[in-house]
C-alpha cells in the first residue's frame, strides 16, 4: 500500500512539473498570440516549416561530418582530452562508490536523463515554436533533437561495444564484455549523464543566462551524482557521459552557427549579383553618361 501511495505520488508530482514546464516554455508564445490573435498557422503552413526543418537538419548533420572528414584541431582536441580524463577518472572509480551514502534512486534527480523527458522536452519546444510562429523556439527544439539523437547513438554504440559491468555486479570496474547486450554491462557510459549535460548544453548556448546556464548544468551534474549514488554506474561512466553530451550539444551548435552563416554568405552574393550604375562625366570633347553593369 505504501509503495503504491508512492508511485501515485510520484505520477503526481511527474505531471505537476511537466505541466509547470510546458506553461514556462509557452509563456513567449502566449504572449505573442494575445498580440496577434492570427498567430497559428494554417496546415500547408506547418507542413512547409517542418519540412524545412528536416531538410535544415540534414544540413547540419552533412557540417558535423565535414568536421570528421576535415578533422580540425578543435573537433579532434576534445575526445582526445576526454579519454585522458577517463583514464584518470576509472582510477577513483572504486574509492568514490565506497563512499557513496546509500544505493537508492533519487526521482528528481533521475528524471532529466530519463527517455520521457528526452523526448517530450524538445517535442514541446519545438511544437510550441510551430505553433506558435516563433522562429527562435522552433529552433531550439530541432536543434535539441539533432544534439539528443547524436548523443544517444555515440553513447548506446559505446554501451553495446564495450560492454563495461555496472558496479552492483561487484565484477569489479576493469570488467568489459564485449558487444554484450544485457543491461547488468551496459554501464560505460551513463546515458542518464549524457542525455542530461546534453539538454543542459544546447538550452544554456541557446538561451545566453548566467542563472538558467547555472540551474540547467547544476541539474545535470545533480542526475551524475545520482546515478552513482544509486550504484548503477561508475565515476568515469559519469565522466565520460556528460563529457559525450556537452561535446554533441556543441557540435550541433557549431554547425548550425556555419550554416547559418553560409546561408548568409550565399544570400549576399545573390543579393550583389548584378549591378549596374548611371554615371554623367563631362570631358574635353562634350559630356557623355556612362553606364556599369557588373556580375
Amino acid at each position: 500500500m505504501i509503495l503504491f501511495l508512492k508511485q501515485l505520488c510520484e505520477k503526481r508530482i511527474l505531471i505537476i512539473s511537466e505541466i509547470i514546464l510546458f506553461l514556462f516554455l509557452n509563456l513567449h508564445a502566449a504572449e505573442a498570440k494575445l498580440n496577434n490573435q492570427d498567430s497559428l498557422i494554417d496546415n500547408k503552413s506547418i507542413s512547409k516549416t517542418i519540412i524545412e526543418d528536416l531538410i535544415n537538419a540534414g544540413e547540419d548533420y552533412l557540417q558535423i561530418l565535414n568536421y570528421s572528414i576535415t578533422s580540425t584541431y578543435k573537433h579532434i582536441a576534445y575526445p582526445l582530452a576526454t579519454i585522458d580524463i577517463a583514464l584518470i577518472a576509472s582510477g577513483l572509480d572504486e574509492n568514490i562508490r565506497v563512499c557513496q551514502c546509500k544505493k537508492q534512486d533519487i526521482w528528481l534527480l533521475k528524471q532529466m536523463g530519463e527517455v520521457k523527458t528526452a523526448i517530450a522536452l524538445p517535442s514541446g519546444i519545438y511544437l510550441s515554436g510551430l505553433i506558435f510562429k516563433d522562429e527562435e523556439l522552433r529552433t531550439t527544439g530541432r536543434l535539441l533533437f539533432e544534439s539528443l539523437l547524436l548523443s544517444s547513438t555515440v553513447n548506446t554504440g559505446l554501451k553495446y561495444i564495450l560492454g563495461r559491468s555496472r558496479p552492483f555486479m561487484e565484477m569489479g570496474n576493469y570488467n568489459f564484455q564485449f558487444f554484450e547486450f544485457s543491461d547488468n554491462y551496459q554501464s560505460f557510459p551513463s546515458g542518464h549523464t549524457c542525455a542530461a549535460f546534453t539538454i543542459a548544453t544546447l538550452l544554456a548556448g541557446r538561451i545566453d543566462n548566467n542563472w538558467v546556464d547555472a540551474g540547467l548544468y547544476l541539474l545535470a551534474t545533480g542526475t551524475g551524482f545520482h546515478r552513482i549514488l544509486a550504484d548503477k554506474h561508475w565515476f568515469s561512466d559519469v565522466i565520460i557521459g556528460g563529457a559525450i553530451g556537452i561535446f554533441s550539444s556543441n557540435l550541433v551548435l557549431s554547425a548550425f552557427e556555419d550554416n547559418e552563416k553560409e546561408k548568409l554568405r550565399n544570400k549576399d552574393k545573390e543579393q550583389n549579383k548584378y549591378t549596374w550604375s548611371i554615371q554623367p562625366q563631362l570631358g574635353f570633347y562634350g559630356s557623355r553618361i556612362l553606364f556599369t553593369l557588373k556580375w
